[in-house]
C-alpha cells in the first residue's frame, strides 16, 4: 500500500467484482462476490462490530465468507480446525471469551444455555457463547496459532495492514489476475493456505473450494473438471503427490505451482523444477511463518535449478539481514539468524483476553529463529534453526546438519548393515533427530517398520556411521523406528513425537 492512498482492501466489497463467480464448489455450490456480501450481512446481523469470535474451519464457502464478513465489519476472528477436540476448545473459550462461535452443526450442543442461534444451515451454525468479548485493540483484525490442532493458548496477533499488505507483495510476485483459479489444497486456518485465498481474491480470482485430500481422486476429478490453474503445497504434500504418481497426470489448467511450510529436499525440488520446465508450469518456492502473516521470500521459477535449496529473496516491501552470534548484523556475515522486516511483520503474541488490547509490539522486525546463509547474488538459505541445537559431551552439535548427514548417506548405513547380516535389508525412508538435555534421539522412518533382527542392524550400522562422522559416544543416541514421518495439524514435522 502507497502512502497518502486509500488501500482496496482484499476483503472490501469492490463493485468491479460483483457479479464474478467467488466460489465454486465441489459439491456443485456456486456464489458471486455480490452473493457472499449478502450472506455476510446475514450470518453476522447479530454479532456487534469489535466482537471476538473463534470459527471451527474447514475448506467450505461458508467458514470463508464468516472470515471474510468478520474483517469487513470489523470483528475479530480466530481461525481453528473444525476438528479441535472439546477440551482444548473449551479452555481457549474460557481463555478468552469470544462472543460467538461458527462451528459446523453437527457439534452443536441442543441442551447448552451458553447462548442463542445466531445463524445456521445444515451444515454451519454461529451461536452466541453468552461471554462477554473481551476489549480489542483498534488494529487487531485476525487470530491465528501456530499449533491450532493442540489448542495452544499462544496466539499470533495479526492486523489489516499485515493481510493486506502480505496479499499484495503475494499477488505482485506470482503475478496473480482475476483468470486465476485457485484450488483449496491446504487448511484455510493454516497461514499458507489463508494466504492463497487473501491473495486471489485481492484480485476478483475465483476460488475453487472443496475439502478433499489430495489423496482423493476426487480432488483431482473436481482439480480438472473447475480447471484450477494453481496448487499450494508443504513438502508433505510433494512428497505424496509423486508417490500417487503426479508426473503422469494429464492437468492442462495448471499453471502454477507454489511450495512453502518447511524446507523441501533439494533433489525434490530439482525433480519438481525440471518437470515444471518441460510443461510449461511456474514452480515457486516460498519461505514463511505465521508471525510474518505468511510469506517472506521467494526463489523465482528461473531459478530454482541455479539455485536448488535457496529460499530466494524477500518479497516486494521486505528485507533481509543476518544477525551474527555477536548481536550485530554486518553486511559481510556469511551466517546469522535471518531478521525480516515489513509491514506483514504480525503485532505480537497473546496468551489471555488481556493481551487482544495490546498494539504493535514489533514494530515491523522478525526475529525469525532460523539461521540462514546469503550467498554472493543475495539469494539466502536456511541452515538450521536457532533452538535445533544441543550440547552433549561437552560439543554443540546442530541436529538439523546431523539430519542432513544422515540423510545423505542411507545408502552407505543401509550397506552397511547388509554386510553385516548378508541379507538385503529394508531401506529407510528418511532420518529424524531431536535432542533433548544430554541426549539425541533419532528416528528412522521405515513402512512397514522391519522386524526386532533387522532393526538391531540398522540401529548398529547407523550409530556405527555415528561415531566414526561425530565422535561422540554411542551412549548419546538413542534410535527408535516409526512407519511415517510425525507431523503437526499444519503438516510439519513434529519433533516432540521423537523424543522418548
Amino acid at each position: 500500500m502507497s502512502k497518502g492512498t486509500v488501500p482496496t482492501w482484499f476483503f472490501s466489497r469492490n463493485p468491479m467484482f460483483a457479479d464474478k463467480t467467488v466460489f465454486l464448489c465441489s459439491d456443485g455450490e456456486h456464489l458471486t462476490y455480490s452473493a457472499m456480501w449478502d450472506l455476510q450481512d446475514l450470518i453476522l446481523q447479530g454479532v456487534p462490530a469489535g466482537s471476538l469470535l473463534f470459527l471451527l474451519c474447514k475448506n467450505d464457502y461458508i467458514p470463508i465468507t464468516v472470515y471474510l464478513g468478520c474483517l469487513q465489519k470489523g470483528c475479530v476472528p480466530l481461525l481453528l480446525p473444525s476438528s479441535i477436540a472439546k477440551e482444548p476448545l473449551h479452555s481457549l473459550m474460557k481463555r478468552y471469551q469470544p462472543g460467538a462461535i461458527l462451528l459446523p452443526t453437527e457439534r452443536t450442543d441442543p441442551s447448552s444455555s451458553c447462548g442463542k442461534m445466531l445463524w445456521t444451515n445444515s451444515m454451519w451454525s454461529l451461536v452466541a457463547t453468552g461471554l462477554q468479548s473481551p476489549i480489542l485493540h483498534s488494529d487487531l483484525a485476525l487470530l491465528l496459532s501456530t499449533s491450532g490442532s493442540t489448542g495452544s493458548p499462544k496466539l499470533v496477533r495479526l492486523s489489516r495492514k499485515n493481510l493486506q499488505s502480505n496479499a499484495e507483495s503475494i499477488a505482485t510476485y506470482l503475478e496473480i489476475t482475476e483468470q486465476d483459479r485457485p484450488i483449496t489444497s491446504l487448511p484455510m486456518e493454516y497461514t499458507y493456505g489463508l494466504s492463497v485465498i487473501n491473495s486471489h481474491l485481492l484480485k476478483g480470482s475465483s476460488l475453487l473450494i472443496t475439502d478433499y485430500g489430495i489423496l482423493d481422486i476426487r480432488f483431482w476429478d473436481f482439480f480438472r473438471s473447475a480447471k484450477a490453474t494453481s496448487f499450494a503445497g508443504v513438502p508433505n504434500s510433494y512428497t505424496l503427490l509423486k508417490r500417487i504418481g503426479f508426473f503422469d497426470m494429464e492437468l492442462p489448467s495448471l499453471t502454477t505451482m507454489t511450495q512453502a511450510g518447511g524446507k523441501l529436499p533439494k533433489e525434490l525440488q530439482i525433480e519438481y523444477a525440471k518437470w515444471a520446465n518441460t510443461k510449461g508450469i511456474r514452480f515457486f518456492i516460498m519461505y514463511g511463518q505465521t508471525e510474518a502473516t505468511a510469506r517472506m521470500s521467494y526463489l523465482p521459477p528461473d531459478m530454482c535449478l541455479k539455485k536448488p535449496g535457496s529460499i530466494g529473496q524477500a518479497i516486494p516491501g521486505g528485507s533481509f539481514t543476518l544477525l551474527a552470534e555477536s548481536s550485530e548484523t554486518c553486511a559481510n556475515q556469511p551466517n546469522g539468524e535471518l531478521i525480516y522486516s515489513g509491514q506483514n511483520v504480525f503485532l505480537g503474541y497473546a496468551e489471555n483476553a488481556d493481551d487482544l488490547q495490546k498494539g504493535d509490539e514489533n514494530k515491523g522486525i522478525l526475529y525469525t529463529g532460523d539461521l540462514a546463509h546469503c550467498d554472493k547474488d543475495g539469494y539466502y538459505y536456511i541452515i538450521g534453526r536457532k533452538k535445533r541445537f544441543v550440547k552433549v559431551s561437552g560439543k554443540r552439535v546442530s541436529l538439523d546438519e546431523l539430519e542432513e548427514l544422515l540423510n545423505s548417506h542411507i545408502s552407505i548405513i543401509l550397506s552397511t548393515a547388509e554386510e553385516i547380516s548378508s541379507l538385503h535389508l529394508p531401506r529407510p525412508e528418511s532420518f529424524l533427530c531431536a535432542g533433548k538435555d544430554d541426549m539425541i534421539y533419532i528416528a528412522l522412518i521405515c513402512d512397514p517398520v522391519p522386524d526386532s533382527e533387522n532393526t538391531k542392524l540398522l540401529t548398529e550400522a547407523t550409530l556405527a556411521f555415528l561415531r566414526k562422522q561425530t565422535s561422540l559416544r554411542y551412549s548419546v543416541f538413542h534410535i527408535r523406528f516409526l512407519p511415517k514421518i510425525p507431523r503437526t495439524g499444519s503438516e510439519k514435522i513434529n519433533y516432540n513425537a521423537i523424543l522418548v
